[in-house]
């Protein structure tokens, strides 16, 4: 009885590799649903609209939704993709001084990845080969894309799609698993820019374990360590927290992933401050095992 106590104690006690929190809470926001630890962050949806100005993922599907609404249905391809006039008004040209294009949706899987997102948030819908809008799609279409799409879809991102999807990494699932605690991080450290190795670091801190996960390319002189870097650096900070405008980087376009690590930095926006909300006051009489000492403001 002794030990189980004591157990309980350490477990609740914050940690200075997780920054304050506890592996109480760590493990909560690892493996619970969200409503479970509303004591240590909640998704917010109050916020002001105009903070969704410029996110790409909400200018993405909103220009999709429009595309589509506008033309009241689209014809798919024979593939039953989208076509290619669409995917190319969503698509992200890698190589901007060029006229280059997408030759289909499975080329561009920046495009095909929100397309899946969207129709199982049920926002759009394909049936006899042709996209239309939902009643849900209908309603964004008509009356714009506010903070609680944005939370609904910023929740399915994290939890739901599968980030391995379109970079061709190996392994390092723990990375999106990890996510919240990323996020954690950036709250406590990018409120001033934060270099992205230093975050990365912070991270590696966090979960040393995930540098197992990472795949070495030895012909290429490439560790576990580096390899686990670029995955952190494309699949959250580039693919997610840029993505959903929850940071700003100072990243050249033309840098390199190494260059990205070595010489960006990153910034939280006032949309993180608005949409996430850490230990809410409103929350603290809902605590799971968790003492006083180990709730940081």
């Amino acid at each position: 009885m002794k030990l189980k106590f004591l157990k309980d104690e350490i477990n609740a006690r914050p940690i200075d590799d997780f920054l304050g929190l506890s592996p109480n809470q760590i493990h909560l926001l690892l493996y619970y649903p969200f409503e479970d630890f509303e004591h240590i962050l909640t998704f917010d949806s109050s916020f002001d609209e105009a903070l969704l100005k410029d996110v790409p993922v909400v200018d993405k599907t909103t220009l999709l939704i429009k595309l589509i609404g506008g033309a009241g249905e689209v014809k798919a391809t024979k593939n039953g993709n989208l076509p290619l006039k669409i995917v190319n008004a969503l698509y992200d040209n890698p190589f901007p001084d060029t006229r280059h294009t997408a030759p289909s949706e499975d080329y561009a899987l920046d495009v095909l990845a929100l397309r899946l997102t969207v129709m199982r948030l049920g926002w759009i819908k394909k049936r006899n080969q042709r996209y239309s809008l939902t009643r849900k799609g209908q309603q964004i279409f008509d009356e714009g894309f506010t903070p609680h799409h944005y939370i609904i879809l910023l929740q399915y991102w994290l939890r739901r799609y599968n980030w391995s999807f379109t970079d061709g990494y190996r392994g390092c699932q723990i990375v999106q698993a990890a996510a919240l605690f990323s996020l954690w991080v950036l709250h406590r450290k990018a409120r001033e820019h934060l270099a992205i190795k230093s975050f990365i670091d912070a991270f590696i801190r966090g979960f040393p374990m995930a540098v197992e996960e990472a795949i070495p390319i030895e012909f290429a002189n490439i560790t576990a360590t580096d390899e686990l870097s670029s995955v952190i650096d494309l699949r959250f900070i580039e693919r997610f927290a840029q993505y959903f405008g929850l940071i700003e980087c100072t990243a050249d376009e033309n840098f390199f992933s190494w260059e990205r690590i070595e010489k960006a930095q990153i910034r939280i926006t006032p949309l993180f401050d608005a949409a996430l909300r850490w230990f809410p006051p409103e929350k603290q009489k809902v605590v799971l095992n968790v003492p006083p000492t180990s709730v940081l403001q």
